[in-house]
Order: C-alpha cells, then structure tokens, then sequence
C-alpha cells in the first residue's frame, strides 16, 4: 500500500517506515551466511571455506546494485511526493531497463572473472575452483537481485517499506529450505548451495512481479 509521506506527523510515519528498511537490508545479507553455515556443516571445511571466501565478493556486489537502486528511488519518491507522475513513470521505466541491461553486462564480466578476483583475494588454491563455481551459479542470478532491489525501492519511494520486506523474509527462509534440499538431500555440496540462494532471489523476483 503506498502512502503519502507528506502529510500527517513526521517521525511516527517516518519510524513506521525504517525499521522494515533497516531490518531488510540485514535479511538480504544472510544468504551467504545461511550458505556458510549448512554447506559448513554438512559438507565439510573446505566448503565453508570456500563459500566464506566468495562472501566478500557477493555482499560488495549486492550492496552496490542496492545502493544504485536505493539512488533511483531517492528520485522517484522526489516525484511521488512532488506529484509528478509522468516523471515518475519515465524514471521507473528508465531504471528498470538501464538497469537489467547493466545487471546483465555485470553478471557476465563477474562470471569471467571470478578466478582472477578470487586469485586477488589470495584464496588458497584447494578451494579456488569451489569458490570460483559458486561464484559463478550465484552471479547467473544477478539480474534477479536487480528486479527484487527494484521493485523494493520503488515500492519504498510510494512509501511502502513493509511488503518488501515480506517478500525478503519468504526469500530467506525458502533459500534455507532449498540449501537443505540441494546440500543435505541431493547431495551438491557448494553449487548446491548457490543454486539455492539463485533459486531463492529468482522466486522472490516472481512475488514481486505477480503483487
């Protein structure tokens, strides 16, 4: 439901609004801690260490198609609260395109480049092809960590903080599910484990798109 911001006592709507914010942004980071600790103890430490040491590489870039995201909605809520909504509808339309068509070019320069990045971080090479295959899984989905980032932010700029943060929460829990599934059951060990959160993102996108 978006609500008008303008309108009405500041800090209650404004208090009503961060906390769901903050407490996404915090959701959105655990899959690669969810990845860690069942490949960790159900593959063994290699695998943890594996995952541990493409963590860094997959939070920096999440935050930062969350951060471009997040800039895009600070445009657009400028236009809901202005009531400008021919702007608002050209600046949608405009990040959603330039931004599946960035997404796409980034995915595919990081699936190149996962083993020299990796090699950069110094990771022994006993893990490198392991970190280096869940790298690559997870980065095929990238574009699904764009559409949520999208729709949460343009959601966020109409004011609605909170359904955002469902479709997140459904995410997490559903990449724990299918960690448990690939690694436990099936038996994939680490591209178990990045099929997974790709799978988990991938849903969340389709629960964004249908509501």
């Amino acid at each position: 439901m978006t609500t008008d911001m303008t309108k009405g006592p500041i800090i209650p709507q404004l208090t009503e609004f961060t906390i769901p914010l903050v407490l996404g942004n915090l959701f959105q980071l655990t899959y690669n801690a969810a990845d860690s600790v069942i490949v960790g103890k159900f593959v063994g430490d290699d695998a943890l260490a594996a995952v541990g040491s493409a963590g860094p590489i997959m939070n920096m870039v999440i935050l930062f198609i969350s951060g471009m995201c997040m800039g895009a909605g600070i445009l657009m809520s400028t236009q809901y609260g202005a009531k400008k909504y021919e702007q608002l509808e050209r600046q949608i339309s405009t990040t959603m395109l330039g931004g599946l068509a960035f997404s796409a070019a980034i995915a595919v320069l990081l699936i190149v480049f996962s083993y020299p990045l990796l090699r950069l971080l110094q990771v022994p090479e006993d893990i490198i092809h392991s970190a280096v295959m869940y790298l690559r899984i997870v980065f095929v989905g990238l574009i699904f960590t764009f559409i949520y980032n999208f729709f949460s932010n343009t959601l966020r700029a109409l004011g609605d903080s909170k359904v955002p943060l469902y479709f997140l929460i459904i995410s997490a829990v559903l990449n724990v599910v299918l960690d448990l599934f690939f690694v436990v059951v099936v038996k994939w060990g680490v591209p178990g484990s990045a099929l997974a959160t790709m799978l988990s993102e991938a849903l969340c996108c389709l629960f964004c798109l249908i509501y």
